[in-house]
């Protein structure tokens, strides 16, 4: 019943008309729509940035966007081993770490991959079940988004999920105590095998989960087996792997017990907060 909600790298077609996708610039991971799972309320598109390009035009879409970029080395996770500018209006990030960026509705947006040392992941989400990316100017005065990009692990609460020892590398969080109004984005790398997980729980809201391999020469591919439990059931992936989770609908837990190499594991909600609530509430 629940497998449908389930989207893997190949289940959607990519955008061609991306820039950088043609000549290999961007190289797809997966994407996911409303043209994929019918009951999705977002769209998700992930994929590595291999050589510099630029979109060129700025876009703004009609519903609130995040996006998180990260770099390959688990030795080295704060190091986007690249810099990326992002405009947002007329304020320009340059990013050379991990990051999350709230890109609110109708906010002129454009990305630039100044430099690529070793492929960047970057991920996209905009909360709508089709893409409404558009032209658009620059009209926010300066400043306006000067603060809507976040670094590191460090929620406001101070509380750190628990995990065996070695299990987690804690890389992002961000919600809106954080960046007003901003969705709650978690991302980390499982390290290891896991036979335990978060217990079964609800939310009032839809969440993506999802979980994607480390190599950029073979995207698709895991390089893991997770079993992520959805409605009570026990479904398996192999593949990198973004799942939709509608509102009350019970989830978890999520089990890892084959790992050949670190993976990327991220949830993420339209809510600016992260609740979790006892199957029991529902």
């Amino acid at each position: 019943m629940y497998e449908k909600y389930f989207c893997r790298a190949g289940d959607g077609e990519f955008p061609k008309d991306l820039p950088g996708v043609a000549d290999g610039s961007r190289r797809p991971i997966l994407y996911m729509d409303a043209s994929v799972i019918p009951d999705a309320t977002f769209l998700f598109e992930c994929s590595w940035l291999m050589k510099p390009f630029d979109e060129g035009v700025l876009t703004a879409n009609d519903n609130d966007a995040m996006i998180f970029m990260y770099g390959p080395d688990r030795n080295d996770p704060e190091n986007l081993h690249g810099t990326v500018e992002f405009t947002m209006d007329n304020d320009v990030h340059t990013i050379t770490e991990t990051a999350a960026i709230y890109v609110p509705a109708g906010c002129a947006h454009k990305l630039k991959v100044v430099s690529v040392d070793h492929p960047i992941a970057y991920c996209y989400c905009e909360f709508a079940p089709k893409p409404t990316r558009k032209p658009a100017e620059a009209t926010a005065p300066k400043g306006t988004y000067a603060k809507h990009v976040v670094y590191r692990y460090e929620p406001s609460s101070g509380i750190i999920p628990e995990g065996p020892e070695g299990f987690l590398q804690l890389l992002i969080w961000m919600a809106g105590d954080k960046v007003e109004g901003a969705p709650y984005l978690e991302l980390c790398r499982f390290m290891t095998v896991n036979l335990t997980g978060p217990e079964e729980h609800i939310h009032d809201n839809p969440e993506f989960i999802g979980f994607l391999g480390t190599d950029p020469e073979n995207p698709g591919d895991l390089g893991a087996e997770v079993h992520f439990f959805l409605g009570g059931e026990d479904i398996a992936t192999t593949k990198s792997t973004v799942i939709y989770v509608p509102g009350n609908v019970a989830h978890s837990p999520i089990i890892v017990p084959a790992l050949d190499r670190e993976i990327i594991h991220f949830s993420g909600s339209p809510a600016s907060e992260y609740i979790r609530k006892s199957v029991d509430d529902k």
